[in-house]
């Protein structure tokens, strides 16, 4: 009686993996990534695979517009300048992240088509806005930023991870979509560290 044969390791986290791919790294990149590896207690070529896609996926952010891309590194550079002077992080102490705000503030202003025009001008509300404010109430148009900064937070702020990989350190978790990667490690980065 002939037994079936299994060949090979059974798929992992990242499914079946049929494509080899030699690689040369420094020393020191192939010492960090052990270190990871054994950190988030993965093989290093699971780590390697982890990354590899989380870059992947981030790069999909270049299907934004050009100028949101802008801004966002904008808002970045003027954060780590303003984290550099406080030595402190804005999702830390308030100080910063008032200063940060005010940043912003700035930016948004010096880049606007308003930027040239006169302090006193009051900006113009688009047409689809206006349209909205019909079904979304008269006060719509003056607290869009809040309503859309309030979805942002809404999804960051709700249970959006599964407990069970936060309470064993899995990442990424496995049968949620990958989608929902970046929203998680949005809101793991925004928690306080914890000091020793």
């Amino acid at each position: 009686m002939d037994r079936a044969r299994k060949r090979g390791r059974p798929p992992g986290e990242f499914g079946v993996k049929s494509t080899t791919l030699s690689l040369r790294v420094p020393p020191y990149i192939r010492t960090a990534l052990m270190t990871a590896a054994a950190t988030n207690k993965r093989s290093l070529n699971g780590e390697i695979m982890l990354r590899l896609r989380s870059t992947l996926s981030r790069d999909r952010g270049a299907d934004r517009p050009r100028h949101i891309r802008a801004l966002s590194e904008m808002i970045a550079l003027t954060a780590e300048g303003i984290e550099r002077a406080t030595r402190r992080q804005f999702n830390e102490d308030r100080y910063t992240a008032e200063q940060l705000a005010k940043g912003v503030e700035l930016l948004l202003w010096k880049y606007s088509p308003q930027a040239k025009a006169a302090p006193q001008t009051k900006a113009v509300v688009s047409p689809p806005v206006i349209a909205a404010a019909k079904t979304m109430g008269h006060s719509y148009p003056d607290h869009l930023g809040v309503i859309e900064a309030g979805a942002v937070i809404a999804l960051l702020e709700g249970r959006l991870g599964p407990p069970e990989a936060e309470e064993k350190g899995h990442w990424p978790p496995k049968g949620y979509p990958e989608s929902m990667w970046g929203f998680w490690r949005v809101r793991d980065d925004l928690k306080p560290r914890k000091r020793k």
